[in-house]
């Protein structure tokens, strides 16, 4: 089975009815970090599936979708600042 990886996914979608689908598919998987930016630990097979499903949501004409790999250095390495809290992995997510 394939580690769990940090990545960061962000977007510019033009459109507030893809935008809003996108952010539906990203919540699913993991946590909101700023209002177009989101943190997800993913195994590689469920990266690219959900990057299938972005992709079907996604105007390539007119959005951009950007997926970065975070290693366990890197994550370590981000400086928060304010009120907002760090996500976690939280080893699983419940479904249902």
């Amino acid at each position: 089975m394939s580690v769990r990886r940090l990545w960061l996914i962000c977007y510019d979608i033009a459109d507030d009815e893809r935008r809003q689908a996108a952010a539906r598919l990203l919540l699913r998987h993991g946590e909101r970090v700023q209002l177009s930016a989101y943190e997800i630990y993913l195994r590689n097979v469920e990266l690219d599936a959900l990057l299938v499903q972005l992709q079907q949501v996604l105007d390539p004409q007119l959005d951009i979708l950007s997926a970065y790999p975070l290693c366990s250095w890197c994550r370590n390495q981000v400086h928060w600042q304010g009120e907002g809290r760090r996500p976690e992995d939280p080893g699983y997510w419940q479904i249902g």
